[in-house]
């Protein structure tokens, strides 16, 4: 399955997370919120032993560049995912943001935790499989 991904070299690390964060469909003044959520949820993880790796301030992060091609953000990110043994979020706004990067996690049998605030309402179509707090 990974080798038709193109990822077939793709060795996971059991102390890194592929830390998704909504950036397309954010508003612009929920942005601080989230990239303050994303310190704090990357920080935790450190003091876990835990590398987590933000695609906001990734080389291919649209707030950063936009003239990458979407089958090489696709690649390298399927590749991120793939390599981190687990997939740890924010579902803060009623779209998460990252349902392709979500469904990817489930596909490539990462562990998923998904984190929630109180009171946020969206879909009840969650993906099983992900640990929901």
């Amino acid at each position: 399955m990974t080798g038709m991904e193109g990822l077939g070299d793709i060795r996971e690390d059991i102390d890194a997370a592929y830390c998704p964060i909504s950036l397309t469909l954010t508003p612009p003044e929920l942005k601080p919120l989230l990239a303050h959520r994303q310190e704090v949820l990357t920080d935790v993880l450190r003091r876990a032993g835990i590398r987590g790796y933000n695609p906001e301030s990734a080389p291919f992060s649209p707030d950063r560049d936009l003239g990458t091609q979407p089958n090489v953000v696709y690649a390298v990110d399927s590749g991120k995912i793939l390599g981190a043994r687990f997939f740890t979020g924010h579902h803060l706004l009623p779209s998460s943001g990252y349902g392709v990067e979500s469904q990817k996690a489930i596909e490539f049998n990462r562990i998923a935790v998904v984190l929630m605030d109180k009171n946020i309402r969206i879909s009840r179509m969650q993906p099983h499989r992900t640990i929901y707090l």
